[in-house]
């Protein structure tokens, strides 16, 4: 299992372009989603943290599971400027086989960021297969008996 960590940044958009998002304020009924690509296996297993802000602290979160979205809500406080997000999905299934795969997506109250084109390059993941080791050890005593 792996852990992916996300972070939204409202402030700028990709052409380091300063938005109208980091000055405006959400409400305490706004949600945060994480879209992974299809190519992930999502379960109910996640660990889901968050961050607000870059404060350094990170907070649990009782996330919830639709296919593979990941929904965040009761995590922004009334009337509050939200610059930047980070979340952190634990316990998930990478795809198998290995390859590049669709863009994760985003929403933070109504601020989507779906990514595409040349802009959404980091939005991609590669997995790429480990080495992996294997040994064998025989106990003479076992090998060829009846």
């Amino acid at each position: 299992m792996s852990t992916y960590t996300i972070v939204f940044n409202r402030g700028q958009t990709n052409n380091i372009v300063t938005t109208n998002f980091s000055t405006t304020p959400l409400n305490a009924s706004s949600t945060l989603t994480l879209t992974f690509p299809v190519q992930f296996t999502i379960t109910s297993g996640i660990v889901c943290t968050y961050q607000l802000n870059s404060t350094g602290t990170f907070l649990n979160n009782a996330c919830t599971l639709n296919n593979n979205q990941i929904v965040f809500s009761n995590i922004f406080a009334n009337n509050s400027i939200i610059r930047s997000v980070t979340v952190i999905i634990a316990n998930v299934l990478n795809p198998f086989p290995a390859g590049r795969t669709s863009p994760f997506t985003g929403t933070i109250g109504n601020d989507v960021a779906a990514v595409n084109g040349a802009n959404g390059i980091n939005s991609f993941v590669t997995i790429i297969p480990g080495l992996c080791t294997s040994s064998f050890t025989f106990n003479d005593n076992i090998v060829s008996s009846n």
